[in-house]
């Protein structure tokens, strides 16, 4: 059971042109199976009981698209959009500096999870698993275990070393955080990073919400909750007949064919 004094934010990351799916259109605004990706991970939001409210970054040229499908849709929980920035994690410091502010109290009784809008699997029981972690950890990402053996390179073309197996994870989205720890990780980012070179012409923090935590706050520790082999991302065009193809299962084991 979710702790009932805790409240819980979601971000959507819907932000970003997606270089490696091509295409006019941002995947995330594609249409799958008749309703646009990012509207699938808005609607898990709205069911969920334990969500509060969520706010959806995004580029401003998406802001009428969305706001048209919202009220289609009637997303009462969508608290509002937020500007993004030129890389994931920037995104995501552009959706804490929108946010109300709140006092120490508040922000260590709040929950900030973030989800990429690019999948649209997102499950209530995945997005409850995450949330029941955060009841213990204050940093928690949804991840499956890999199914692959992984090598590292020595960045020359060859094998550095082969990390056993079970202990190689696949990290997903959501990721959540206790919003102390998660506005912290940031802040120092953005210091540690001032003078350092900058990439694509805007500061990069990280690959996503957690490698920010776990470099600027080694001493938290990140837990992992229980993602889905399904979960999976839009990054190229062929992830959209697969993510058609699951989606599809879950209807049918719903008892709904359609």
């Amino acid at each position: 059971m979710i702790s009932a004094y805790m409240k819980n934010i979601a971000v959507l990351l819907a932000a970003g042109k997606g270089s490696r799916f091509g295409g006019l259109v941002p995947k995330q605004f594609l249409s799958l199976l008749g309703k646009p990706v990012f509207l699938y991970s808005a609607l898990v939001f709205e069911r969920h009981p334990a969500i509060d409210g969520y706010y959806i970054v995004a580029d401003r040229d998406a802001f009428p698209f969305i706001e048209k499908t919202a009220k289609k849709y009637r997303l009462r929980k969508m608290i509002g959009l937020i500007q993004g920035g030129k890389t994931r994690t920037q995104s995501s410091l552009a959706a804490l500096s929108a946010m109300e502010p709140a006092d120490r109290n508040e922000a260590g009784n709040q929950n900030i999870l973030f989800h990429d809008a690019a999948r649209p699997l997102l499950t209530e029981k995945i997005l409850s698993a995450c949330l029941e972690k955060l009841r213990s950890f204050p940093a928690v990402t949804a991840a499956v275990h890999s199914i692959n053996t992984i090598f590292l390179s020595d960045g020359s073309g060859t094998v550095a070393a082969c990390p056993p197996r079970p202990s190689m994870m696949i990290v997903q989205t959501p990721q959540g955080f206790r919003r102390d720890i998660i506005e912290k990780a940031y802040s120092l980012a953005v210091k540690s990073e001032e003078n350092a070179q900058e990439e694509n012409d805007g500061r990069y923090f990280g690959t996503d919400d957690c490698a920010v935590v776990f470099r600027h706050l080694p001493d938290v520790r990140i837990a992992f909750s229980e993602g889905a082999e399904t979960n999976i991302k839009l990054t190229y065009r062929e992830d959209i007949f697969l993510a058609e193809k699951f989606l599809r299962m879950q209807r049918r084991s719903r008892g709904n064919p359609k």
